[in-house]
């Protein structure tokens, strides 16, 4: 368990609902940022049923007998006689299903946490939320649940990664957020869903008392060759301007390697210095760190001005 700390966690979500955009990379990259280069206590919370994230930070269990295919492990940390109401596969669904307790899981990294993703208990989740009278009470869970004391006092900062739909659930890690960073890929359908998004980011913003700072707009996966990538960056500089995070992520190879298990590196943060790969990823972390925690008191502006006035240069 992290070290105890005084200040409330900062919550930051990740969410598209197109996928195949790279939210779990992003993730999983600013997560390690934040515990290996910042110092921060870290807990990642993975509401994706794919449970990319998961695998990438726990042994998760397969198997023909298994539920969805895959689920957490037993977690080492379990101890039934001190955890009676703690599931020993504790998982983030059940943050919705009013268990008592949800207990996180430590990875490899000293000051790095997560709750993983089982697929099977997000879908009964998505499945109450049809019913009107629970949807509300869905939305408002995350929210209350990181609001927890004991979960406050260990943690710095919250990452959530989110699944590919804006269903309820997405929406509640969209409202609990302080800070809220979608990525995009710089493709027709990608682009044309963005004002789904930000609407999204509205609505929640509207019904919390605390605002919602918009953190930016991230493009990623970018391929200068493609004149179609060229083209929807200058779309996106053109209607979004104000709201893009100035550095872009190329698709490069170390992002691929990094979310393959049989090698060594954990993020492109491994790569030596002068890679390109790491270079961008770098420069975003450090926007991000900066404008969570070296700008705090322009926040207010954050919220209605969006992650500031420069425009992209991506061409």
């Amino acid at each position: 368990m992290p070290a105890k700390k005084l200040q409330n966690p900062i919550v930051l979500t990740i969410s598209n609902h197109k996928g195949g955009i790279g939210k779990t990379s992003i993730t999983k990259l600013l997560g390690l940022y934040f515990a290996e280069y910042q110092q921060k206590n870290v807990l990642l919370i993975d509401l994706d049923p794919q449970a990319s994230l998961s695998q990438s930070f726990l042994q998760m269990e397969r198997g023909p007998d298994v539920k969805g295919g895959i689920r957490p492990p037993t977690n080492p940390d379990f101890v039934a006689e001190e955890d009676p109401a703690v599931w020993e596969r504790s998982s983030s669904g059940d943050i919705y299903l009013h268990k008592e307790s949800v207990l996180p899981y430590q990875t490899e990294v000293e000051n790095l946490e997560i709750i993983p993703a089982y697929a099977p208990s997000i879908s009964r989740v998505e499945l109450f939320a049809n019913e009107h009278t629970l949807e509300e009470q869905i939305l408002r869970c995350l929210y209350k649940t990181l609001k927890d004391p004991e979960l406050e006092s260990n943690y710095d900062i919250v990452i959530i990664d989110t699944g590919p739909e804006l269903k309820p659930v997405a929406l509640s890690a969209i409202r609990a957020a302080d800070f809220l960073l979608i990525p995009v890929e710089p493709e027709r359908k990608c682009v044309e869903n963005l004002p789904q998004m930000m609407d999204a980011w509205r609505t929640q913003n509207r019904k919390k008392p605390t605002p919602i700072h918009f953190l930016g707009i991230l493009i990623n996966k970018l391929d200068k060759r493609m004149l179609v990538h060229t083209e929807h960056v200058h779309m996106l500089e053109e209607t979004y301007g104000e709201y893009l995070i100035p550095q872009a992520l190329r698709k490069l190879s170390p992002w691929i390697n990094s979310d393959l298990p049989e090698l060594d590196e954990r993020s492109v943060l491994d790569y030596p210095a002068s890679n390109d790969a790491r270079k961008e990823a770098l420069a975003v972390c450090e926007y991000v760190n900066e404008k969570i925690y070296g700008d705090r008191d322009s926040s207010n502006e954050l919220a209605t001005n969006g992650a500031g006035e420069e425009l992209v240069e991506h061409g």
